[in-house]
């Protein structure tokens, strides 16, 4: 039996085990010290004014959009969404009484596609989610520009994308709110969670009340009805260790995209999507596009390989089937058919990639009656 390559797992050490056992030993679990110290360091981190920890990164979506309903005092309203995206990003907005408007995505960048999204924009139109895919910037294409032109919140979705930066700033910090996920999968873990970055005091402010039953910082009133969305100090500990090492774990995830193109590039089969590594983006995950996908599947899982293929697309769920057919979407789904994610991030080593890496050769030259590497 080949050795098992893990897909993308998370890594915690001494240091978070430490953090959390202060947590027990205080036994105040809730939202409090830890908690807090995070919200310091992830303020320090992104150079922003203002950080609401949350329950997840669906949550934030939903908190973001939430708070935007009630200062703007909106009733019916549509959020412009990507298809490639999880399915979270629309279902937030249904959670916060919103319809999702399904856009298709850039091929290049595997985000929100600004003509796509001008051609779904009505009246009704008060908000638009971009998705920095997996640390891609979804910034391009003047969004910032059409948002402000059109009276649209701009909501960053930053889940893939803590570390990511364009000319010099950290995405999640463009719009008026940027929501980020603390999920296992992400560049730092607190095995489950999220928060808000934003500049605005009134929106954190009322971010701040929405999580906590609508109740006024630091006073026992509830003037508007809120919602039970706290952190927890057990999760800060694990992010405070986790976020203290960002950097060296940004370094890792470049250097593992770096070998992949290394090995791969002579392989006709195989296309990596661009990731602007130089321009501050951090590959979350290695993704590209692969001929004969599924049987290439098939021999990964056959060779004890993990692997993931992307998120399945939001026209196709039921429930949101009503927005179009694949037709409507042929960048998104075309990514979706054709792309894989291939095994890294702090668990997977080097020799991991070469075992991955020669699979894939092995695969593509039988087909021409070759040997492998």
């Amino acid at each position: 039996m080949d050795k098992k390559i893990p897909w993308h797992e998370p890594r915690f050490g001494k240091e978070e085990k430490r953090l959390v056992s202060e947590v027990l030993d205080s036994r105040f679990v809730s939202e409090g010290e830890k908690s807090q110290m995070l919200v310091g360091c992830l303020k320090e981190y992104l150079r922003v004014n203002y950080i609401v920890l949350t329950v997840s990164g669906t949550a934030s979506i939903f908190l973001a959009l939430k708070a935007d309903k009630l200062i703007r005092a909106l009733d019916y309203f549509e959020v412009i969404v990507p298809d490639l995206a999880p399915v979270a990003v629309a279902n937030a907005v249904r959670w916060a009484g919103g319809e999702p408007i399904l856009a298709d995505v850039n091929i290049e960048s595997l985000c929100l596609d600004l003509e796509s999204a001008k051609s779904k924009t009505t009246p009704h139109t008060k908000a638009i989610i971009l998705v920095h895919t997996l640390g891609r910037n979804a910034l391009n294409g003047d969004f910032k520009e059409f948002a402000s032109e059109n009276g649209l919140t701009l909501i960053e979705d930053s889940a893939g994308a803590l570390g990511s930066k364009h000319n010099g700033q950290f995405l999640g910090t463009f719009g008026k709110m940027g929501c980020f996920s603390l999920q296992a999968q992400k560049i730092i873990s607190a095995g489950q969670g999220g928060f808000i970055a934003t500049e605005d005091s009134t929106y954190f402010r009322m971010l701040s009340r929405l999580k906590d039953q609508g109740k006024i910082i630091d006073e026992r009133d509830y003037p508007i009805e809120g919602y039970n969305l706290e952190f927890n100090d057990v999760s800060a500990a694990i992010g405070l260790a986790q976020i203290r090492g960002i950097e060296k774990r940004k370094h890792l995830l470049i250097n593992q995209w770096r070998q992949y193109h290394r090995a791969l590039g002579d392989l006709p089969q195989v296309e990596f999507p661009k990731v602007q590594i130089n321009s501050g983006e951090v590959p979350l995950y290695i993704n590209a596009f692969f001929e004969r996908r599924d049987e290439l599947m098939q021999r990964l899982s056959m060779k004890n390989i993990g692997w993931m293929d992307f998120w399945p697309l939001t026209h196709r769920k039921p429930f949101y089937s009503k927005q179009g057919g694949d037709e409507r979407f042929p960048n998104a789904c075309y990514i979706a058919d054709n792309a894989l994610w291939l095994p890294n991030g702090p668990t997977v080593t080097s020799d991991d990639i070469k075992s991955v890496c020669k699979t894939l050769h092995d695969f593509y030259l039988e087909e021409r009656g070759e040997g492998g590497i």
